[in-house]
């Protein structure tokens, strides 16, 4: 399984970089979108999309330094 590569079913499309781990089966008449890492078994007639969020955390002010002191050189 380590050289396997991957097994695509019949009228299944893979997107723009999508990249296939070995020994990945894709059933057929399955769509995946772009920028997907695929493992495992992908079932008949599915639609494969990635789903992202984005989380929003409070952040502490930073004080930017002057450019003066223990890093200018003399």
């Amino acid at each position: 399984m380590e050289f396997f590569g991957a097994v695509l079913g019949d009228y299944s499309r893979l997107g723009g970089n999508v990249v296939t781990s070995p020994g990945t089966l894709v059933g057929p008449y399955t769509w995946v979108s772009s920028l997907i890492s695929l493992y495992g078994f992908i079932e008949r007639s599915k639609l494969v999309m990635l789903k992202q969020e984005l989380k929003k955390f409070d952040n502490e002010e930073i004080k930017l330094r002057t450019g003066e002191g223990e890093y200018e050189h003399k």
